[in-house]
């Protein structure tokens, strides 16, 4: 898109993402919270730039950091328990997500296929 185009409810400038606005509520509700972290995450940062670490942070540990607040917002909780356990309740709960959509829905709905939540 052209510098200024709104895409996907953000308008978008090269280089620069202006947070839409349901998303900036949030923001302007928790900022205490936020302005707090922030010299945590400076120092955070700079010793993980001290040890040549900071590119594997940006690229492995943020991405990750993402699923786990998707999982969280959805109701998956991970525990330090066993990987296989936790791996069949992800199972467990979607089989149970799909039984439900096939109550509302009327026929079975797989929801790994995008054409056919379609």
């Amino acid at each position: 898109p052209s510098a200024g185009a709104v895409a996907g409810g953000l308008l978008h400038v090269p280089n620069l993402i202006f947070v839409a606005a349901a998303p900036r509520s949030q923001l302007t509700k928790r900022w205490p919270e936020f302005f707090l972290a922030m010299p945590c995450m400076a120092a955070l940062l700079r010793k993980l730039r001290g040890q040549s670490l900071l590119e594997r942070f940006w690229n492995v540990e943020m991405p990750f950091a993402v699923v786990l607040a998707w999982m969280e917002h959805f109701g998956i909780g991970l525990a330090a328990r066993d990987p296989l356990q936790t791996h069949s309740h992800i199972l467990y709960r979607i089989a149970a997500l799909q039984e439900r959509v096939k109550e509302l829905v009327g026929r079975q709905v797989l929801l790994s296929s995008s054409e056919d939540v379609a």
